[in-house]
């Protein structure tokens, strides 16, 4: 008699069962609100939720087709847990401007918090314009959050009691920022293609020095980024043509818009297109 391996039907994904059991549990259910064959997406906790985006639980049970793979930026940082049998490798990256190529043979397990645009400010206190671009072990910026969260880990035995002891380390730290909620109104009244003067009262000085300390970056490049992850949602409709994507994400015409598309995403639209599968962008950070 063969071995029969059982399927489950997962968010329309097909996932071992094994693989399902190993990390869902019927609390940590409840939080997920999206999944691939390989990823799992779960909202944090309510209070943690104009901070951060999601928790990604990555389970890539086979190698991947493509080794490399090149991340659109995003100007959020992140941070990557890597666990072994004997350590916890804690990586932070700060927010990003420009494409990053990663191997994608990726270890069969990895955790991450993924913030929204400013999003990890107010927990750290650190000006984000020092980590813009930048890859640093956690020990090196943060030894404190290195050794409890490592701690955390290795005391539980399921994501669900490990994120109870993350969020509430989290919800600890958060002090560092006087209006919460400002940034993610900024992204949204971006995203409608408002004017500054309709967005907010600042003086373009002080709310430069706003983006660079919490963000780490300008408000033109901020600008920037948000219209182009924009327009990769629009770019998957096989239907919109360019012309129309470039409208949609507020430009007048379509050679400028292809212009900063390939600035930030180092290919033009067309290409793009073409190759999605050797891309990997954040839909939902903003």
């Amino acid at each position: 008699m063969k071995n029969a391996t059982t399927n489950i039907n997962f968010y329309g994904k097909i996932m071992k069962k094994e693989i399902f059991m190993q990390f869902i549990t019927p609390s940590l259910q409840s939080r997920i609100f999206s999944a691939t064959s390989a990823h799992i997406y779960i909202r944090p906790h309510i209070l943690l939720q104009p901070y951060i985006a999601h928790y990604t639980l990555h389970i890539q049970e086979i190698a991947n087709k493509n080794k490399e793979l090149v991340l659109i930026p995003d100007i959020a940082g992140c941070m990557v847990f890597t666990p072994s049998s004997h350590e916890l490798d804690i990586q932070f990256w700060g927010a990003t401007t420009k494409t990053v190529i990663v191997n994608n043979n990726h270890p069969p397990q990895r955790f991450f918090i993924e913030f929204k645009p400013g999003g990890s400010f107010p927990f750290t206190g650190i000006p984000q314009k020092e980590l813009l671009n930048q890859q640093v072990d956690m020990h090196q910026i943060l030894p404190e959050w290195k050794y409890k969260i490592q701690e955390f880990w290795f005391s539980t035995t399921c994501i669900y009691d490990f994120l109870g002891l993350l969020e509430h380390f989290l919800l600890s730290k958060l002090h560092h920022n006087e209006s919460p909620n400002f940034l993610n109104q900024l992204s949204i009244c971006l995203r409608e293609h408002k004017g500054l003067d309709e967005i907010c009262a600042f003086s373009d000085r002080h709310l430069h020095r706003i983006l660079q300390n919490q963000v780490g970056t300008g408000i033109k490049v901020y600008q920037r980024l948000i219209r182009m992850n924009q327009a990769l949602d629009f770019i998957q409709n096989p239907s919109l043509s360019l012309t129309q994507i470039a409208y949609f994400c507020g430009y007048y015409d379509q050679s400028h818009f292809i212009h900063d598309f390939k600035q930030v995403c180092g290919v033009t639209p067309g290409v793009y297109r073409k190759q999605m599968s050797d891309f990997y962008n954040e839909s939902f950070k903003f």
